[in-house]
């Protein structure tokens, strides 16, 4: 009898131990999907808050009527053959081998290649005969040539590329609100100089959130779009903010914000401490979009990303979705 009312109160003790060890574990990680979400929505706000601040600044206002006014300035430069030959070279050995790698069919340099004179001189000046390296292509200030827009550029890119490394932004951008043409850029990608209206980029999202503020350029209004994979970029998943630029009552440009991947890493991973945030040795925290694709990136892709893929082989993904994600490290999308 003694036996069996031990055993009893033992097994009660224990299931009761285990119930209350397995809710406080739950509510462990129901408050840290609360604290990262929060997170998220703060870093998210705080982008929008920051475009619209930017857009209204006297800097941006600035700096976008003078970059404007010296871009059409540049439509009727004289062509130059060397320089479209230097060009086309960079697209050839440099941008398309890496997009070939990342996209689906075979993507040429005629349907990648802008077709403005101003565009396709700007593109070699700060792109293909930038003597700096592809990532780094915004380092370059000046240009050898003295006209508008190099001075311009000299004049107003520093501070831009300066607010960029601080803040976080993978890009930023001034467009022209009338034209569609992307007058400045600090990463200096092949979207620079292009036109979101008729031009090579002109059914990406960023296009789209361009078209948005075009239509309706209200003061004060910032919008979002969601991630797509951006071609300029070589396809990786790209989200952006922007707002009108005014000058003297009037919406004469677009400022657009590249978001980086690396500041929701940051926030989603907890700077890839997971067990010092309590996820243990096998806990995640994922951000999903409404289509139910991930917007953040997978601690298992990370820690070991060839399991990971054989994991998702297991779940029957398309292999050319898997070696994307093994390309860019990322599961985004």
């Amino acid at each position: 009898v003694s036996a069996i009312s031990i055993a009893i109160v033992a097994s009660l003790s224990y299931y009761a131990s285990y119930n209350a060890l397995r809710d406080s574990v739950f509510n462990q990680l129901t408050s840290l999907r609360a604290i990262k979400a929060e997170r998220i929505e703060t870093y998210f706000t705080d982008l929008q808050l920051e475009a619209g601040g930017i857009a209204e600044g006297p800097m941006a206002q600035q700096a976008a009527k003078e970059f404007i006014e010296a871009f059409r300035e540049l439509q009727d430069i004289a062509e130059n053959p060397e320089w479209d030959a230097q060009l086309e070279t960079f697209y050839r050995e440099e941008f398309i081998p890496r997009l070939a790698n990342r996209v689906e069919g075979r993507p040429s340099v005629a349907a990648h290649l802008p077709r403005a004179a101003a565009a396709r001189y700007l593109q070699y000046q700060y792109i293909a005969a930038n003597r700096f390296p592809v990532k780094a292509k915004q380092q370059l200030t000046q240009i050898a040539d003295d006209n508008a827009y190099a001075r311009t550029h000299a004049r107003h890119h520093p501070q831009f590329r300066r607010a960029s490394e601080k803040l976080g932004y993978y890009d930023l951008f001034i467009i022209d609100i009338e034209t569609g043409d992307i007058v400045y850029s600090v990463a200096k990608e092949v979207d620079f100089a292009t036109n979101l209206i008729d031009g090579p980029y002109d059914t990406s999202n960023l296009a789209e959130l361009f078209r948005s503020i075009q239509r309706t350029p209200d003061q004060g209004v910032v919008r979002m779009i969601d991630y797509a994979r951006y071609r300029p970029s070589h396809s990786r998943s790209q989200a952006f903010v922007a707002a009108p630029i005014f000058s003297e009552g009037k919406a004469i440009g677009v400022l657009a914000l590249q978001i980086s991947n690396k500041e929701i890493k940051q926030v989603m991973t907890g700077g890839e401490q997971w067990e010092r945030d309590g996820l243990g040795k096998t806990g995640e925290t994922i951000l999903v979009g409404e289509d139910h694709l991930m917007r953040s990136h997978s601690r298992f892709l990370i820690e070991d990303p060839e399991a990971y893929a054989e994991a998702m082989r297991a779940f029957r993904m398309d292999e050319a979705a898997i070696e994307r994600m093994l390309e860019f490290g990322s599961s985004i999308l």
